[in-house]
């Protein structure tokens, strides 16, 4: 099924067929599959739809930013100061 989407959107058609049921296709459309390494349950991709797709790598962000941003918008004010001692609660707990 991926295989016949992108087939569809690389030559440019609006309309895409898959079994009984035809789908309308946007070409400013998108897709995004993670392959997140080391997770027990990941499926490898087939070659084929590995070499029709473009390859990004993405890093692990940090903790302490992730948690200082969304408690900053949530209006605590000693949200940078408080973030370090949750993080590590967090890293405790697991």
């Amino acid at each position: 099924m991926t295989h016949e989407i992108l087939s569809a959107m690389k030559d440019n058609k609006s309309e895409v067929t898959i079994g009984d049921d035809s789908f309308v296709i946007s070409q400013k459309a998108g897709w995004v599959i993670t392959c997140n390494p080391g997770y027990a349950g990941r499926t490898v991709l087939p070659k084929k739809l590995m070499d029709e797709t473009n390859h990004l790598k993405f890093t692990l962000p940090n903790r302490q930013d992730i948690v200082s941003i969304m408690m900053g918008t949530e209006g605590v004010e000693q949200a940078e100061k408080i973030a370090p001692m949750l993080c590590g609660l967090f890293m405790d707990c697991e």
